[in-house]
Protein backbone atom coordinates (compact mmCIF):
# COMPACT_ATOMS: atom_id res chain seq x y z
CA UNK A 1 0.00 0.00 0.00
CA UNK A 2 2.39 2.52 1.05
CA UNK A 3 4.67 1.07 -2.42
CA UNK A 4 1.61 2.09 -4.66
CA UNK A 5 0.95 5.87 -2.42
CA UNK A 6 4.50 6.70 -3.26
CA UNK A 7 4.84 5.89 -6.84
CA UNK A 8 1.56 7.99 -6.90
CA UNK A 9 2.77 11.00 -5.35
CA UNK A 10 5.88 10.38 -8.11
CA UNK A 11 3.91 10.48 -11.15
CA UNK A 12 2.38 13.46 -9.38
CA UNK A 13 5.16 15.10 -8.57
CA UNK A 14 6.54 14.30 -12.29
CA UNK A 15 3.25 15.36 -13.72
CA UNK A 16 3.43 18.60 -12.12
CA UNK A 17 7.34 18.98 -13.43
CA UNK A 18 6.28 18.69 -17.17
CA UNK A 19 3.32 21.15 -16.57
CA UNK A 20 6.10 23.75 -15.24
CA UNK A 21 8.55 23.35 -18.15
CA UNK A 22 5.79 23.08 -20.52
CA UNK A 23 4.78 26.61 -19.24
CA UNK A 24 8.11 27.61 -19.31
CA UNK A 25 9.10 26.32 -22.60
CA UNK A 26 5.68 28.60 -24.00
CA UNK A 27 6.18 31.43 -22.31
CA UNK A 28 9.91 31.47 -23.76
CA UNK A 29 8.69 30.95 -26.72
CA UNK A 30 6.10 33.43 -27.35
CA UNK A 31 8.72 35.70 -25.89
CA UNK A 32 11.56 34.89 -28.53
CA UNK A 33 8.48 35.24 -31.24
CA UNK A 34 7.43 38.72 -29.79
CA UNK A 35 10.90 39.68 -29.19
CA UNK A 36 12.24 38.77 -32.96
CA UNK A 37 9.45 40.79 -34.49
CA UNK A 38 10.93 43.52 -32.56
CA UNK A 39 14.13 43.39 -33.81
CA UNK A 40 13.09 43.30 -37.32
CA UNK A 41 10.80 45.98 -36.70
CA UNK A 42 13.57 47.89 -35.18
CA UNK A 43 16.16 46.76 -38.45
CA UNK A 44 13.14 48.29 -40.67
CA UNK A 45 13.44 51.81 -38.67
CA UNK A 46 17.25 51.64 -39.00
CA UNK A 47 17.19 51.25 -42.24
CA UNK A 48 14.43 53.98 -43.05
CA UNK A 49 16.62 56.15 -40.91
CA UNK A 50 19.52 55.76 -43.05
CA UNK A 51 17.65 56.40 -46.28
CA UNK A 52 16.24 59.05 -45.15
CA UNK A 53 19.95 60.43 -43.56
CA UNK A 54 21.16 60.07 -47.36
CA UNK A 55 18.34 61.85 -48.83
CA UNK A 56 19.22 64.99 -46.11
CA UNK A 57 23.12 64.86 -46.98
CA UNK A 58 22.06 64.84 -50.81
CA UNK A 59 19.83 67.79 -50.06
CA UNK A 60 22.52 69.30 -47.78
CA UNK A 61 24.78 68.85 -50.84
CA UNK A 62 22.67 70.54 -53.16
CA UNK A 63 22.78 74.01 -51.20
CA UNK A 64 25.94 74.02 -50.46
CA UNK A 65 27.20 73.67 -53.95
CA UNK A 66 24.09 76.17 -54.55
CA UNK A 67 25.49 78.51 -51.74
CA UNK A 68 28.67 78.08 -53.29
CA UNK A 69 27.63 79.06 -56.48
CA UNK A 70 26.00 82.49 -55.33
CA UNK A 71 28.93 82.64 -53.43
CA UNK A 72 31.13 82.55 -56.66
CA UNK A 73 28.63 85.21 -58.82
CA UNK A 74 28.51 87.80 -55.90
CA UNK A 75 32.24 87.32 -56.44
CA UNK A 76 32.27 88.03 -59.81
CA UNK A 77 29.60 90.76 -59.74
CA UNK A 78 32.05 92.41 -56.94
CA UNK A 79 34.85 92.26 -59.33
CA UNK A 80 32.63 93.28 -62.16
CA UNK A 81 31.73 96.35 -60.01
CA UNK A 82 35.69 97.54 -59.67
CA UNK A 83 36.29 96.94 -63.62
CA UNK A 84 33.47 98.83 -64.43
CA UNK A 85 34.24 101.90 -61.59
CA UNK A 86 37.57 101.98 -62.86
CA UNK A 87 36.61 102.02 -66.46
CA UNK A 88 34.11 104.55 -65.86
CA UNK A 89 36.70 106.36 -64.00
CA UNK A 90 39.23 106.32 -66.55
CA UNK A 91 36.94 107.21 -69.55
CA UNK A 92 35.78 110.11 -67.04
CA UNK A 93 39.89 111.48 -66.82
CA UNK A 94 40.25 110.75 -70.78
CA UNK A 95 37.11 113.58 -71.58
CA UNK A 96 38.56 115.72 -69.12
CA UNK A 97 42.09 115.57 -70.72
CA UNK A 98 40.29 115.98 -74.19
CA UNK A 99 38.15 119.12 -73.31
CA UNK A 100 40.99 120.92 -71.73
CA UNK A 101 42.90 120.68 -74.83
CA UNK A 102 40.19 121.30 -76.55
CA UNK A 103 39.95 124.79 -74.53
CA UNK A 104 43.67 125.12 -74.83
CA UNK A 105 43.98 123.97 -78.85
CA UNK A 106 41.82 126.35 -81.09
CA UNK A 107 42.77 124.89 -84.07
CA UNK A 108 41.89 121.11 -83.02
CA UNK A 109 38.90 122.05 -81.10
CA UNK A 110 36.27 120.74 -82.67
CA UNK A 111 38.31 117.13 -82.70
CA UNK A 112 39.38 117.02 -79.79
CA UNK A 113 35.62 118.09 -77.96
CA UNK A 114 34.37 114.90 -80.75
CA UNK A 115 36.74 112.88 -78.96
CA UNK A 116 35.80 113.66 -75.63
CA UNK A 117 32.19 113.56 -76.15
CA UNK A 118 33.28 110.05 -77.28
CA UNK A 119 34.64 109.50 -74.07
CA UNK A 120 31.86 111.12 -72.05
CA UNK A 121 29.47 108.85 -73.57
CA UNK A 122 31.70 105.95 -72.89
CA UNK A 123 31.55 106.42 -69.34
CA UNK A 124 27.68 107.17 -69.14
CA UNK A 125 27.43 103.29 -70.53
CA UNK A 126 29.90 102.08 -68.08
CA UNK A 127 27.86 103.99 -65.25
CA UNK A 128 24.29 102.59 -66.55
CA UNK A 129 25.68 98.89 -65.79
CA UNK A 130 27.79 99.72 -62.78
CA UNK A 131 24.70 101.45 -61.46
CA UNK A 132 22.97 98.34 -62.15
CA UNK A 133 25.41 96.23 -60.28
CA UNK A 134 23.25 95.00 -56.89
CA UNK A 135 26.39 94.33 -54.53
CA UNK A 136 24.07 94.18 -51.26
CA UNK A 137 21.78 91.77 -52.58
CA UNK A 138 24.80 89.88 -54.52
CA UNK A 139 26.35 89.19 -51.13
CA UNK A 140 22.90 88.44 -49.27
CA UNK A 141 22.08 85.66 -52.18
CA UNK A 142 24.41 83.26 -50.47
CA UNK A 143 22.94 83.26 -47.32
CA UNK A 144 19.21 81.58 -48.23
CA UNK A 145 20.76 78.36 -49.45
CA UNK A 146 23.63 77.98 -47.06
CA UNK A 147 20.84 78.26 -44.02
CA UNK A 148 18.88 75.13 -45.99
CA UNK A 149 22.25 73.42 -45.84
CA UNK A 150 22.02 74.31 -42.09
CA UNK A 151 18.66 72.49 -41.72
CA UNK A 152 19.84 69.62 -44.10
CA UNK A 153 22.51 69.13 -41.65
CA UNK A 154 20.34 69.12 -38.59
CA UNK A 155 17.89 67.14 -40.28
CA UNK A 156 21.14 64.26 -41.26
CA UNK A 157 22.35 64.47 -37.36
CA UNK A 158 19.05 63.66 -36.50
CA UNK A 159 18.51 60.60 -38.63
CA UNK A 160 21.86 59.35 -38.09
CA UNK A 161 21.35 59.73 -34.53
CA UNK A 162 17.92 57.63 -34.60
CA UNK A 163 19.67 54.74 -36.93
CA UNK A 164 22.64 54.55 -34.57
CA UNK A 165 19.80 54.14 -31.26
CA UNK A 166 17.45 51.63 -33.55
CA UNK A 167 20.70 49.68 -34.25
CA UNK A 168 20.91 49.79 -30.42
CA UNK A 169 17.91 48.90 -29.39
CA UNK A 170 18.10 45.84 -32.07
CA UNK A 171 21.46 44.34 -30.42
CA UNK A 172 19.62 44.79 -27.24
CA UNK A 173 16.75 43.10 -28.01
CA UNK A 174 19.66 40.01 -29.46
CA UNK A 175 21.02 40.03 -26.46
CA UNK A 176 17.57 38.93 -24.63
CA UNK A 177 16.67 36.28 -27.04
CA UNK A 178 20.40 35.00 -26.13
CA UNK A 179 19.01 35.17 -22.53
CA UNK A 180 15.69 33.27 -23.77
CA UNK A 181 17.79 30.35 -25.52
CA UNK A 182 19.77 30.35 -21.77
CA UNK A 183 16.79 29.71 -20.06
CA UNK A 184 15.48 26.81 -22.49
CA UNK A 185 18.88 25.00 -21.95
CA UNK A 186 20.08 25.68 -18.33
CA UNK A 187 19.45 23.39 -15.34
CA UNK A 188 17.40 24.50 -12.61
CA UNK A 189 13.50 25.89 -12.76
CA UNK A 190 14.14 29.23 -10.60
CA UNK A 191 17.85 29.76 -13.04
CA UNK A 192 15.41 29.64 -16.02
CA UNK A 193 12.87 32.00 -14.79
CA UNK A 194 15.59 34.46 -13.88
CA UNK A 195 16.76 34.49 -17.38
CA UNK A 196 13.53 35.30 -18.23
CA UNK A 197 12.78 37.80 -15.96
CA UNK A 198 16.30 39.61 -17.45
CA UNK A 199 15.21 39.74 -20.61
CA UNK A 200 12.05 40.61 -20.06
CA UNK A 201 13.45 43.68 -18.45
CA UNK A 202 15.69 44.46 -21.06
CA UNK A 203 13.18 43.87 -23.66
CA UNK A 204 10.94 46.77 -21.66
CA UNK A 205 14.01 48.74 -21.52
CA UNK A 206 14.29 48.42 -25.17
CA UNK A 207 11.12 49.22 -26.27
CA UNK A 208 10.86 52.21 -24.40
CA UNK A 209 13.92 53.26 -25.89
CA UNK A 210 12.63 52.69 -29.18
CA UNK A 211 9.28 54.43 -28.44
CA UNK A 212 10.88 57.53 -27.45
CA UNK A 213 13.30 57.86 -30.18
CA UNK A 214 10.90 57.19 -33.05
CA UNK A 215 8.18 59.21 -32.27
CA UNK A 216 10.86 62.04 -31.75
CA UNK A 217 9.94 64.70 -34.98
CA UNK A 218 12.94 65.39 -37.06
CA UNK A 219 13.97 69.19 -36.68
CA UNK A 220 14.07 71.50 -39.66
CA UNK A 221 14.47 75.04 -39.62
CA UNK A 222 10.69 75.79 -41.44
CA UNK A 223 10.50 78.00 -44.41
CA UNK A 224 9.45 81.63 -42.74
CA UNK A 225 12.38 81.41 -40.56
CA UNK A 226 14.78 80.92 -43.65
CA UNK A 227 12.90 83.60 -45.40
CA UNK A 228 13.47 85.89 -42.40
CA UNK A 229 17.12 85.10 -42.51
CA UNK A 230 17.36 86.45 -45.82
CA UNK A 231 15.73 89.39 -45.30
CA UNK A 232 17.47 90.22 -42.26
CA UNK A 233 21.18 88.96 -43.95
CA UNK A 234 19.96 91.25 -47.06
CA UNK A 235 18.83 94.26 -44.87
CA UNK A 236 22.82 94.30 -42.69
CA UNK A 237 24.18 94.32 -46.56
CA UNK A 238 22.15 97.77 -47.02
CA UNK A 239 23.50 98.83 -43.83
CA UNK A 240 19.50 99.13 -42.10
CA UNK A 241 20.13 97.40 -38.99
CA UNK A 242 17.18 98.11 -37.52
CA UNK A 243 15.74 96.08 -40.18
CA UNK A 244 17.79 93.48 -39.89
CA UNK A 245 17.32 92.88 -35.89
CA UNK A 246 13.34 92.67 -36.91
CA UNK A 247 13.58 90.16 -39.54
CA UNK A 248 16.56 88.21 -37.49
CA UNK A 249 13.58 88.88 -34.51
CA UNK A 250 11.40 87.08 -37.02
CA UNK A 251 13.49 83.89 -37.97
CA UNK A 252 14.17 83.02 -34.03
CA UNK A 253 10.08 83.57 -33.19
CA UNK A 254 9.16 81.13 -35.65
CA UNK A 255 12.15 78.69 -34.68
CA UNK A 256 12.98 79.19 -31.26
CA UNK A 257 15.90 76.32 -32.07
CA UNK A 258 17.52 78.15 -34.46
CA UNK A 259 20.78 78.67 -33.75
CA UNK A 260 22.22 80.24 -36.70
CA UNK A 261 18.85 83.11 -35.94
CA UNK A 262 19.84 83.61 -32.65
CA UNK A 263 24.10 84.31 -33.82
CA UNK A 264 22.56 86.64 -36.36
CA UNK A 265 20.22 88.19 -34.04
CA UNK A 266 23.01 89.35 -31.15
CA UNK A 267 25.31 90.21 -34.03
CA UNK A 268 22.48 92.81 -35.79
CA UNK A 269 21.94 93.66 -32.07
CA UNK A 270 25.52 94.75 -31.18
CA UNK A 271 26.36 96.88 -34.03
CA UNK A 272 25.52 99.88 -31.64
CA UNK A 273 27.83 99.47 -28.95
CA UNK A 274 25.99 102.81 -27.25
CA UNK A 275 22.53 101.20 -27.25
CA UNK A 276 22.83 99.61 -23.96
CA UNK A 277 19.24 98.05 -24.14
CA UNK A 278 20.12 96.23 -27.72
CA UNK A 279 23.73 95.09 -26.71
CA UNK A 280 22.02 93.59 -22.90
CA UNK A 281 19.92 92.00 -25.63
CA UNK A 282 22.60 90.90 -28.13
CA UNK A 283 23.88 88.62 -24.73
CA UNK A 284 20.49 87.29 -24.37
CA UNK A 285 20.47 85.74 -28.26
CA UNK A 286 24.05 85.03 -27.55
CA UNK A 287 22.85 82.77 -24.14
CA UNK A 288 20.28 81.10 -26.25
CA UNK A 289 22.32 79.81 -29.06
CA UNK A 290 24.55 78.66 -26.10
CA UNK A 291 22.15 76.75 -24.63
CA UNK A 292 21.10 75.34 -27.98
CA UNK A 293 24.89 73.72 -28.21
CA UNK A 294 26.41 76.48 -30.17
CA UNK A 295 29.78 75.87 -28.52
CA UNK A 296 32.03 77.73 -30.55
CA UNK A 297 34.44 80.51 -29.66
CA UNK A 298 32.55 82.66 -32.01
CA UNK A 299 29.92 83.16 -29.80
CA UNK A 300 31.63 82.99 -26.53
CA UNK A 301 33.84 85.81 -27.65
CA UNK A 302 30.99 87.85 -28.96
CA UNK A 303 28.83 87.15 -25.93
CA UNK A 304 32.16 87.97 -23.99
CA UNK A 305 32.56 91.39 -25.63
CA UNK A 306 29.34 92.93 -24.94
CA UNK A 307 29.48 92.07 -21.16
CA UNK A 308 32.64 93.85 -21.28
CA UNK A 309 31.05 97.04 -22.94
CA UNK A 310 28.29 96.65 -20.43
CA UNK A 311 30.68 96.54 -17.33
CA UNK A 312 30.23 92.54 -16.55
CA UNK A 313 34.00 92.25 -16.16
CA UNK A 314 33.49 89.03 -15.19
CA UNK A 315 31.24 87.44 -17.26
CA UNK A 316 33.54 88.74 -19.98
CA UNK A 317 36.70 87.43 -19.02
CA UNK A 318 35.18 84.04 -18.49
CA UNK A 319 33.45 83.83 -21.97
CA UNK A 320 36.84 85.39 -23.28
CA UNK A 321 38.71 82.79 -21.80
CA UNK A 322 36.54 79.84 -22.95
CA UNK A 323 36.82 81.80 -26.58
CA UNK A 324 40.58 81.70 -26.23
CA UNK A 325 40.44 77.74 -24.88
CA UNK A 326 38.33 76.83 -28.40
CA UNK A 327 40.72 78.53 -30.42
CA UNK A 328 44.23 79.88 -28.95
CA UNK A 329 45.80 80.88 -32.56
CA UNK A 330 42.88 83.27 -33.24
CA UNK A 331 43.89 86.90 -33.82
CA UNK A 332 40.58 88.99 -32.77
CA UNK A 333 39.99 86.52 -29.47
CA UNK A 334 43.90 87.42 -28.58
CA UNK A 335 43.03 90.74 -29.39
CA UNK A 336 40.02 90.71 -27.11
CA UNK A 337 42.12 89.45 -23.97
CA UNK A 338 44.18 92.52 -24.90
CA UNK A 339 40.95 94.92 -24.39
CA UNK A 340 39.68 92.69 -21.14
CA UNK A 341 43.55 93.87 -20.06
CA UNK A 342 42.64 97.39 -20.68
CA UNK A 343 39.65 97.46 -19.10
CA UNK A 344 41.01 95.68 -16.06
CA UNK A 345 43.18 98.58 -16.30
CA UNK A 346 46.10 96.09 -16.69
CA UNK A 347 48.17 97.84 -19.33
CA UNK A 348 50.94 95.77 -19.34
CA UNK A 349 48.95 92.16 -19.73
CA UNK A 350 46.92 94.25 -22.60
CA UNK A 351 50.32 94.84 -23.93
CA UNK A 352 51.53 91.01 -23.41
CA UNK A 353 48.30 89.98 -25.46
CA UNK A 354 48.43 92.39 -27.81
CA UNK A 355 51.95 91.63 -28.75
CA UNK A 356 50.62 88.07 -29.10
CA UNK A 357 48.22 88.75 -31.64
CA UNK A 358 50.96 90.17 -33.74
CA UNK A 359 52.30 87.44 -33.71
CA UNK A 360 49.83 85.55 -35.32
CA UNK A 361 48.15 88.84 -37.86
CA UNK A 362 52.18 89.07 -38.90
CA UNK A 363 51.72 85.45 -40.59
CA UNK A 364 48.74 86.80 -42.77
CA UNK A 365 49.10 88.78 -45.70
CA UNK A 366 48.88 92.31 -46.25
CA UNK A 367 45.03 92.29 -47.00
CA UNK A 368 43.94 90.47 -44.50
CA UNK A 369 45.79 92.50 -42.12
CA UNK A 370 44.62 95.56 -43.25
CA UNK A 371 41.25 94.84 -42.75
CA UNK A 372 42.75 92.98 -38.93
CA UNK A 373 43.83 97.19 -37.89
CA UNK A 374 40.68 98.96 -39.76
CA UNK A 375 38.53 97.59 -37.38
CA UNK A 376 40.70 97.48 -34.36
CA UNK A 377 40.62 101.71 -35.51
CA UNK A 378 37.15 102.02 -36.19
CA UNK A 379 35.02 100.31 -33.73
CA UNK A 380 37.31 98.67 -31.08
CA UNK A 381 38.74 101.75 -29.67
CA UNK A 382 35.31 103.42 -29.23
CA UNK A 383 34.42 100.08 -27.51
CA UNK A 384 37.26 100.59 -25.37
CA UNK A 385 35.92 104.45 -24.76
CA UNK A 386 31.82 102.93 -23.85
CA UNK A 387 33.81 100.49 -21.43
CA UNK A 388 35.66 103.32 -19.93
CA UNK A 389 39.29 103.26 -20.55
CA UNK A 390 40.81 106.47 -20.77
CA UNK A 391 41.52 108.81 -24.18
CA UNK A 392 45.69 108.33 -22.36
CA UNK A 393 45.73 105.02 -21.62
CA UNK A 394 44.00 103.90 -25.45
CA UNK A 395 46.34 106.76 -27.28
CA UNK A 396 49.24 104.96 -25.82
CA UNK A 397 47.53 101.10 -26.79
CA UNK A 398 46.53 101.63 -30.18
CA UNK A 399 49.09 104.23 -31.35
CA UNK A 400 51.66 101.60 -30.29
CA UNK A 401 49.20 98.97 -32.27
CA UNK A 402 49.66 101.85 -35.21
CA UNK A 403 53.68 101.62 -35.26
CA UNK A 404 53.26 98.24 -35.32
CA UNK A 405 50.98 97.84 -38.27
CA UNK A 406 53.61 100.09 -40.51
CA UNK A 407 56.81 98.55 -39.57
CA UNK A 408 54.88 94.86 -40.61
CA UNK A 409 54.42 96.51 -43.84
CA UNK A 410 57.76 98.13 -44.24
CA UNK A 411 59.87 95.60 -42.83
CA UNK A 412 57.65 92.67 -42.42
CA UNK A 413 58.44 92.09 -38.91
CA UNK A 414 56.74 94.21 -35.69
CA UNK A 415 59.78 95.27 -34.38
CA UNK A 416 60.42 98.66 -35.67
CA UNK A 417 63.73 100.13 -36.20
CA UNK A 418 65.59 103.05 -34.09
CA UNK A 419 65.40 106.53 -35.74
CA UNK A 420 68.99 107.48 -34.72
CA UNK A 421 68.16 111.27 -34.41
CA UNK A 422 65.93 111.10 -37.85
CA UNK A 423 62.41 112.98 -38.36
CA UNK A 424 60.09 113.97 -41.12
CA UNK A 425 58.64 117.18 -41.27
CA UNK A 426 56.51 119.30 -43.31
CA UNK A 427 54.43 117.15 -44.20
CA UNK A 428 51.97 119.00 -46.90
CA UNK A 429 49.45 117.68 -49.78
CA UNK A 430 47.93 119.91 -52.54
CA UNK A 431 45.38 118.32 -54.74
CA UNK A 432 46.14 118.76 -58.68
CA UNK A 433 43.01 119.27 -60.04
CA UNK A 434 44.15 118.86 -64.06
CA UNK A 435 45.54 115.78 -62.88
CA UNK A 436 43.02 114.41 -60.53
CA UNK A 437 45.33 113.20 -57.94
CA UNK A 438 47.03 114.33 -55.02
CA UNK A 439 51.22 115.35 -54.56
CA UNK A 440 52.36 114.39 -51.35
CA UNK A 441 55.68 116.45 -49.75
CA UNK A 442 57.36 116.42 -46.92
CA UNK A 443 61.07 116.89 -45.71
CA UNK A 444 63.69 113.82 -44.59
CA UNK A 445 66.12 115.28 -41.42
CA UNK A 446 69.39 113.47 -40.80
CA UNK A 447 68.14 110.70 -42.40
CA UNK A 448 70.60 107.71 -43.07
CA UNK A 449 71.15 104.90 -45.71
CA UNK A 450 68.86 102.36 -45.36
CA UNK A 451 65.98 104.62 -43.87
CA UNK A 452 62.62 103.51 -44.84
CA UNK A 453 59.71 105.81 -45.09
CA UNK A 454 56.40 104.94 -45.92
CA UNK A 455 53.11 107.09 -46.86
CA UNK A 456 49.58 105.25 -45.61
CA UNK A 457 45.97 106.80 -46.13
CA UNK A 458 43.08 105.99 -44.55
CA UNK A 459 39.61 106.77 -44.43
CA UNK A 460 38.40 108.78 -41.80
CA UNK A 461 34.94 107.68 -41.14
CA UNK A 462 35.75 103.83 -42.01
CA UNK A 463 39.66 103.85 -41.04
CA UNK A 464 39.81 101.30 -44.43
CA UNK A 465 43.13 101.50 -45.83
CA UNK A 466 43.27 103.65 -49.23
CA UNK A 467 42.40 101.27 -52.54
CA UNK A 468 44.75 103.40 -54.01
CA UNK A 469 47.76 102.12 -51.15
CA UNK A 470 46.86 98.65 -50.95
CA UNK A 471 50.55 98.35 -50.44
CA UNK A 472 52.33 101.19 -48.64
CA UNK A 473 54.29 103.57 -50.59
CA UNK A 474 58.07 103.50 -49.46
CA UNK A 475 61.08 105.63 -50.06
CA UNK A 476 64.36 103.82 -48.88
CA UNK A 477 67.12 106.03 -48.41
CA UNK A 478 70.11 105.53 -50.59
CA UNK A 479 72.59 108.02 -49.03
CA UNK A 480 72.79 109.56 -45.30
CA UNK A 481 71.22 113.47 -45.33
CA UNK A 482 68.36 115.24 -45.43
CA UNK A 483 66.26 115.44 -48.76
CA UNK A 484 62.46 116.72 -49.94
CA UNK A 485 60.64 113.98 -51.26
CA UNK A 486 57.36 113.57 -53.38
CA UNK A 487 54.73 111.23 -54.05
CA UNK A 488 51.67 111.14 -56.28
CA UNK A 489 48.39 109.38 -55.64
CA UNK A 490 44.61 109.55 -56.96
CA UNK A 491 42.28 109.37 -53.57
CA UNK A 492 38.73 108.82 -53.25
CA UNK A 493 36.05 111.62 -53.00
CA UNK A 494 36.03 112.07 -48.53
CA UNK A 495 37.56 112.39 -45.90
CA UNK A 496 40.93 110.78 -46.06
CA UNK A 497 44.06 111.19 -43.49
CA UNK A 498 47.57 110.60 -44.90
CA UNK A 499 49.86 109.20 -42.15
CA UNK A 500 53.76 109.64 -42.62
CA UNK A 501 56.31 106.49 -40.80
CA UNK A 502 59.70 106.42 -40.35
CA UNK A 503 61.31 102.84 -39.84
CA UNK A 504 58.08 101.96 -38.45
CA UNK A 505 57.57 104.96 -35.94
CA UNK A 506 54.61 107.50 -36.65
CA UNK A 507 55.86 110.89 -37.74
CA UNK A 508 52.90 113.11 -39.10
CA UNK A 509 49.57 113.32 -40.60
CA UNK A 510 47.24 115.47 -42.21
CA UNK A 511 43.42 115.21 -43.48
CA UNK A 512 42.15 116.04 -46.74
CA UNK A 513 38.77 116.61 -48.01
CA UNK A 514 39.28 115.34 -51.73
CA UNK A 515 36.82 115.96 -54.21
CA UNK A 516 38.04 112.64 -55.78
CA UNK A 517 37.59 112.61 -59.59
CA UNK A 518 36.21 116.20 -59.69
Amino acid sequence: MEAEELHEVIERLEHAGHERHGSLRSTVTVLILLITVLTALTGLLAARANRNNAEAQRSRAIHTVAAQQASQRAYEDFGQYLDLEAASTAAYRRYAVEHRLAQNSPGSAAELNAEADAWNEQNGAFQDKFNKIDLAKANAASSLPEQEAFSDAQAADSWISKEDANIGVAGLFAVCLFLLGLALTVPGHGVKWGFVAIALLLSVVGVGRALVVNASSVHRVPEESLKAYYAGTLAEFQGDYKKAVASFQKAVEADDKYTEGYLALGGAQSVDQTDTKQLRASTQAYEKALNLGEDSYLVHNNLGYAYLILGDRARAEAEVSEALRLAPEEPYILMSQAEVGLVHGDDAEAERWRDKAVEVIAKFDSAFRDQFFAQLRAQDRKSMEIAGVSNERLDSFFNGLRDIEASLDAYGTAELHDLNGATLTNLKAAYQSDRARYEITFDLNDGHKGDITSARIYSVDTEAYSPYSSTPRLFVQTASGSYSDTAHTPIDAGQWRIELYLNGHFQQSVTVDSPGDA
